[in-house]
């Protein structure tokens, strides 16, 4: 008994001690009612006692731990998060205040609170400041995409977004980029887009892994997420391009040559057009050695017209030597075909002809020329015609 005694003398001493040394406003943070706290709190504030609103983020988060939700701690904890200035905090009481935030963020029910917190650590983000805002984003994005009925959009979630743009990492890219290709938020997408576009420069690698793992449809969705996304660099694009175009060109050459599927057959030409459109010409021989397997897919029906003839002007723009040779071999095939009575694609054969034409290449004169003998529409002997005359020799 004498030894509790003696400690509980102890406390109190200290307690006296501490109580006789204290400001003013830490009087009334004691003392006083809730209003008192939050005076006690600014004026904290003014004085730069930044150690103090740590004691009332962690007082606020102590007294939730025993009942709970409350308004009167919502005030205070929004308050002190509000105010505290992280940067000038030496590395301990930083990391005690950072610790309080994380568990004010989850723990607390109240949108304000959360929003003050968020606004707080975006001013001094840490890896543990970036963590919980991924836990954050991730577990609303599957909440939304589990129920997509449900709108979990909010300011909580856009303002993660601002910060996760500003400094998130590639744990950061992977949510974001996966939500978009499945189509959460999909009434957001630019502002869903721009948050993650600045993380691509780092997560090249993560997108390659995204896109093996992803089936046909989604592969295609990612070349147009990524294509259409002018953040985005064109070696990454180029890069994303080159891998998808290559897995398909090897998919067909052991499938009798030709694409496995119209899916199949568009993910290349999609391929093709985004390699195209960056002038990645690292692909350009893939490209032309594949077009046998392209012409054989549009003769058996897995490619329409259209999308063959979009991928003939895309060669046009990532060509190599080869390009107008195996451009040229083809016309030969069309003129042999309409020679023996055929009614080949007019489009298609325009195509070609403007192809050959924008190329330049000599080797084309004799298929140019035979051509314009044959019984084709106007409009193609006038293309041919045209075409010969920019050949370059």
């Amino acid at each position: 008994m004498a030894r509790k005694a003696l400690v509980a003398f102890a406390v109190l001493f200290c307690s006296v001690c501490i109580f006789l040394s204290a400001t003013p406003y830490q009087i009334a943070f004691l003392k006083g009612n809730l209003a008192d706290k939050l005076q006690a709190v600014e004026d904290a504030a003014v004085s730069s006692d930044n150690l103090f609103i740590v004691r009332a983020m962690d007082f606020a988060v102590a007294c939730h731990d025993e009942i709970g939700d409350d308004a009167e701690l919502d005030l205070l904890m929004e308050r002190a998060a509000r105010l505290i200035d992280l940067k000038v905090l030496p590395p301990d009481k930083r990391d005690t205040a950072s610790q309080c935030l994380g568990r004010a963020f989850t723990d607390f029910s109240s949108r304000e609170v959360r929003l003050a917190v968020l606004d707080r650590i975006s001013t001094s983000l840490t890896p543990d400041a970036v963590e919980l805002v991924n836990a954050f984003v991730a577990g609303r994005a599957q909440e939304e995409a589990d129920n997509p009925e449900k709108d979990t959009m909010d300011a909580l979630v856009e303002k993660s977004l601002h910060i996760l743009k500003e400094g998130g990492n590639r744990v950061s890219f992977n949510i974001l980029f996966i939500a978009d290709l499945m189509g959460v938020w999909s009434g957001y997408r630019e502002l869903l887009e721009d948050s993650f576009a600045p993380l691509a420069s780092g997560a090249e690698n993560e997108i390659l892994k995204i896109a093996d793992s992803a089936g046909v449809a989604q592969r295609m969705k990612i070349l147009d997420i990524i294509g259409s996304n002018e953040k985005i660099s064109k070696k990454i694009k180029g890069n994303v391009a080159e891998k998808l175009l290559l897995e398909e060109i090897n998919s067909a050459r052991d499938n009798r040559g030709v694409f496995s599927s119209k899916e199949d057959a568009l993910l290349y030409v999609q391929s093709v057009s985004l390699a195209a459109e960056c002038h990645w010409t690292r692909c350009a021989q893939s490209i032309a050695d594949s077009f046998s397997i392209a012409s054989k897919s549009y003769g058996w029906g897995l490619l329409d017209a259209d999308s063959f003839c979009t991928l003939i002007a895309d060669m046009v723009r990532v060509s190599c030597p080869d390009t107008g040779r195996f451009l040229s071999q083809y016309l030969g095939s069309l003129n042999k075909d309409m020679e023996s009575g055929g009614d080949p694609e007019e489009a298609v054969v325009l195509s070609v002809i403007k192809a050959l034409g924008g190329l330049g290449d000599k080797a084309a004169f004799d298929y140019l020329l035979y051509a314009t003998y044959l019984d084709y529409p106007s409009d193609v002997t006038d293309a041919a015609r045209l075409a010969l005359a920019k050949l370059k020799w």
